[in-house]
């Protein structure tokens, strides 16, 4: 009984709607085509990311200075013997008269061996057996300067940085006598190369589509729109998936509030994993009742790329080969990528068909 009264209630009398929180793009007070005036918002972002690299190692995460400490704690931490796909390699680095010992520690499918080969493990073993050419340099800086020819190299003080970088794909190393690890990025697993557009197929313009690697996605807009003002900033989104997100903008042209929500956004959804970008589109829109898209979902560069060029935000999800664009309106809805390589006479005309269709196709009957 009490719950039909709680129904008759709420279908007989009027409660107060719970407020909705709602985001409204004020105009930017600050002037355009300035490049000499930076945004507060981005050099608040600037010393966020400072402040996060140098920030020590929490405790119980440092990284060791004894190479057994730091073997059994990676051990440990990857369920080794008993993962089968993560590759530890013992080997010894000579410095000076003194013979050290270091491991490397990696993802078997995920990392490009010839890079490791080549590049870490070779000039590690090898080229450690020439001469040093100062001898008073530090064995961290005789292993950074000189026996790693690769050009992502970071040094890291904590456990937590060598496993993110580890499970994105990277490798860390271990030498003894040394309380800090080198981590460097190696990705090289299987992907999609650049095909053409499955979905938004246009006879005239560009004949190349977004694939599912991220980093692919954001070279081929910053192959398109070679400005330095060109920002990507990186988002991690899902608390087990850790999917790379990229808010991709111009920082001139764009509204700051604008990134800042959409930033607020991303960093405040709490899923366990992210599927695709049709799955994030649902999380961070203004609501999920609206019939009609809110965000445009585009597999093309180009189309992309004029859009970030007038004021708009891209967000790219690794492992899906649509990008997202925001805000949007209704004439975007009804503006195909191909308009951009058609004469303006035609493209009016295939504009008010698309309308008229529109139109007859929502009010009348079936």
């Amino acid at each position: 009984m009490s719950f039909i009264s709680r129904q008759l209630k709420k279908y007989l009398f009027f409660e107060e709607p719970e407020k909705q929180e709602k985001f409204i793009l004020k105009p930017d007070s600050k002037p355009a085509g300035n490049k000499s005036q930076e945004n507060d918002s981005f050099e608040k972002v600037k010393e966020k990311k400072i402040a996060e690299s140098d920030q020590p190692p929490e405790p119980g995460d440092e990284v060791k200075s004894d190479i057994n400490a730091n073997l059994l704690h990676m051990k440990d931490v990857y369920s080794i013997p008993v993962n089968s796909d993560i590759i530890l390699r013992e080997f010894d680095i000579v410095y000076g008269c003194m013979s050290v010992r270091a491991f490397i520690i990696f993802f078997d499918g995920m990392t490009d061996r010839e890079v490791i080969n080549n590049y870490i493990l070779k000039p590690l073993m090898v080229n450690s057996i020439m001469p040093l050419k100062d001898t008073a340099e530090s064995l961290e800086d005789y292993i950074v300067r000189q026996l790693m020819p690769h050009c992502q190299v970071s040094i890291n003080k904590a456990y937590k940085k060598a496993v993110e970088e580890v499970n994105f794909g990277g490798c860390a190393l271990f030498v003894d006598g040394l309380a800090v690890c080198f981590t460097a990025d190696v990705k090289g697993w299987d992907h999609r190369g650049i095909e053409k557009p499955n979905n938004e197929i246009i006879i005239k313009g560009p004949q190349e589509a977004f694939n599912e690697v991220l980093r692919t996605n954001s070279a081929q807009i910053r192959k398109r729109l070679k400005d330095e003002d060109l920002i990507v900033e990186d988002v991690l989104v899902g608390k087990v998936s850790r999917t790379p997100c990229s808010i991709m903008y111009i920082k001139d042209v764009v509204n700051e509030a604008l990134v800042a929500e959409i930033r607020r956004r991303l960093e405040g959804i709490r899923v366990d994993y992210l599927l695709d970008a049709g799955a994030l589109e649902q999380l961070i829109e203004d609501s999920t009742i609206y019939p009609s898209p809110q965000m445009i979902s585009t597999e093309r560069p180009d189309y992309v790329s004029e859009l970030l060029v007038s004021g708009r935000v891209a967000i790219i999800v690794d492992g899906s080969p649509n990008v997202l664009v925001v805000p949007i309106t209704a004439y975007d809805l009804m503006h195909s990528p191909e308009d951009n390589y058609i004469r303006y006479p035609y493209v009016n005309l295939l504009r008010y068909i698309r309308y008229i269709a529109g139109f007859l196709a929502l009010l009348l009957p079936g």
